[in-house]
């Protein structure tokens, strides 16, 4: 089946994708040209997906609290690495220090 599927490709792009011999098979110029294009082409849709499912829930937002003298900077930047689909800021929070013993 897949084998027939590439084969209708080829005979759409008018270009053989693969050389194919007694040793294997390996990509031709043209194949290595549709792998490249659509390794972006798959990257773009991928990031499309995200986006519209993104929309259409809403974009989720995390605030970190924090107060003077704590820093949040590394950790939150590594969360927003691990989770770029989520708006993270930090805020400072103002208030009484905690009571020391």
């Amino acid at each position: 089946m897949l084998s027939r599927q590439i084969r209708a490709l080829e005979k759409d792009l008018g270009a053989d994708l693969f050389r194919r011999d007694s040793h294997g098979v390996t990509l031709t110029e043209g194949g290595h040209q549709l792998l490249d294009d659509a390794r972006q082409l798959l990257a773009v849709a991928d990031g499309t997906r995200r986006r519209v499912v993104q929309a259409a829930r809403g974009r989720r937002r995390l605030v970190v609290g924090f107060r003077a003298g704590v820093v949040v900077t590394r950790a939150l930047r590594a969360f927003t690495a691990a989770h770029p689909d989520v708006q993270a800021n930090a805020r400072r929070v103002m208030g009484a220090p905690p009571a020391r013993a």
